[in-house]
């Protein structure tokens, strides 16, 4: 069954892909995270010539919370960069 035979219906295939993105850590302490992002998926689908290839994908916001390693919680130097300038030493 072709795909202008069936317009209504829904069909299922793997797909692999990549996505390029980017992630803002925001407020003071740097938790909150926004990720927007671009990508392509090439999808399987054996026989069916109304399917296309590729197709692209889009992230346009993606919202987390950043959670601070161990080490930093136990008062050690943290791995996360910090906004504050170093203090200069005379």
């Amino acid at each position: 069954m072709s795909a202008s035979e069936d317009a209504g219906g829904t069909h299922s295939a793997f797909g692999a892909g990549f996505e390029i993105g980017y992630t803002w850590l925001l407020w003071a302490r740097r938790n909150i995270g926004l990720s927007p992002g671009v990508g392509l998926t090439r999808l399987s689908v054996g026989g069916e010539e109304a399917w296309p290839g590729v197709l692209p994908t889009v992230r346009l916001l993606n919202v987390g919370v950043a959670f601070q390693p161990a080490a930093a919680a136990d008062g050690a130097a943290s791995a996360w960069p910090s906004r504050r300038p170093a203090a200069r030493r005379p």
